[in-house]
């Protein structure tokens, strides 16, 4: 029984999909200290958005949160960078279902991205959505049905509430405002790390 509890979690964080620069990011090591600390203490159903110049340490929380929530035992964890998640969506469109039938169709991709429970979208804003509805839709599909159902969610972007409304729309950005609730939505300051 202690061996499927300590690989549980171990499964679970290698099914999250978070890129290799950031598997060994903790919210006890970020040079993050003030917003690593309130998500530390957070209740497992909080949401979280995140916002900032780049480089100064959105993803590096958001996958040190999706670590903590695993490992607390809160359940499973999705990391995306959102343009990555689109063109997921988009492939699924090129599929011949006799070849491809065990891949999962794009609504069964939708479903499990509003059910999973926690939900990270990195760099939300950084999509093209030029002149078409597609990704608003998609994303109110996935946003809304988390909305509805209380599931959390963690988005971080380069762009400030106002601006990312005007680039997915009012509709999903209100949603995920509500979610969070407004001292969740939280502006990342302090040096590039990257530099």
């Amino acid at each position: 029984m202690a061996v499927f509890l300590k690989e549980r979690p171990a499964k679970l964080w290698r099914q999250a999909g978070i890129p290799a620069r950031f598997q060994t990011f903790t919210l006890e090591s970020s040079p993050v200290k003030a917003i690593s600390s309130r998500l530390i203490g957070a209740p497992k159903d909080s949401s979280w958005f995140l916002w900032g110049e780049r480089g100064v340490g959105k993803t590096g929380l958001a996958t040190s949160y999706a670590r903590h929530f695993i490992d607390a035992g809160y359940g499973a964890v999705q990391f995306y960078m959102l343009p990555q998640m689109l063109a997921t969506l988009k492939d699924t469109y090129n599929r011949k279902r006799e070849e491809d039938d065990h891949l999962p169709t794009e609504a069964e991709l939708i479903t499990f991205w509003s059910k999973v429970p926690l939900l990270v979208l990195d760099d939300m804003g950084a999509e093209q959505v030029s002149g078409s509805g597609w990704v608003e839709d998609r994303l109110y599909q996935i946003i809304g049905q988390r909305h509805a159902d209380l599931k959390p969610i963690l988005v971080t972007s380069n762009h400030s509430p106002t601006d990312l409304g005007r680039r997915i729309g009012d509709r999903i950005l209100w949603r995920i405002i509500e979610m969070a609730g407004k001292g969740n939505v939280i502006e990342v300051q302090g040096p590039n790390l990257r530099a």
